[in-house]
């Protein structure tokens, strides 16, 4: 009669299954669900903890690419204001015939360096390895001659004056 009402009959296979289950006793149920609880459990830990790992790493590498970016820019920055800054001051010197007039070129060299505190000394030096204005002698005293410097005169070999 329950056919005749549209109740699809049971699967043999599941009413089995029930039959089976029904007979076991009450410690293998628990034991079966102890089981599938703990292997649930050691998946569940073991995905979280390979979600956090990759997390981590991936905020670590944003925060090194942050990281370089702010020093790239930062070094950008500082190379652009010492050229521009050199810039001016080979400039100034281009105006100045420093061999004439080594006070004024010094008085230049002394400006410039107040204006960039990280650089420890300038020195103007001729094509020959000669110090023509210094920072680092005060006015008056004899500069030091450079040209015996072999590093130096190999530079001084290869580049081009003009």
């Amino acid at each position: 009669m329950a056919e005749s009402r549209g109740v699809p009959p049971r699967s043999s296979r599941w009413v089995a299954l029930r039959r089976r289950f029904a007979r076991m006793p009450h410690r293998y149920a628990l034991g079966v669900t102890y089981w599938f609880a703990f292997v649930a459990t050691v998946s569940f830990a073991l995905w979280y903890g390979l979600h956090s790992w990759t997390r981590y790493q991936d905020d670590a590498r944003a925060r090194l690419r942050l990281t370089s970016a702010m020093i790239a820019e930062e070094v950008r920055d500082v190379l652009a204001r010492d050229a521009s800054r050199l810039a001016f001051l080979a400039h100034e010197l281009h105006e100045l015939p420093v061999e004439r007039h080594p006070n004024a070129a010094y008085a230049l060299l002394h400006a410039y360096r107040a204006v960039s505190p990280d650089i420890a000394s300038v020195t103007v030096i001729a094509p020959d390895g000669r110090a023509l204005a210094t920072t680092t002698v005060p006015a008056g005293h004899p500069l030091p001659d450079l040209g015996t410097d072999p590093v130096l005169q190999e530079l001084l070999s290869n580049l081009v004056f003009g």
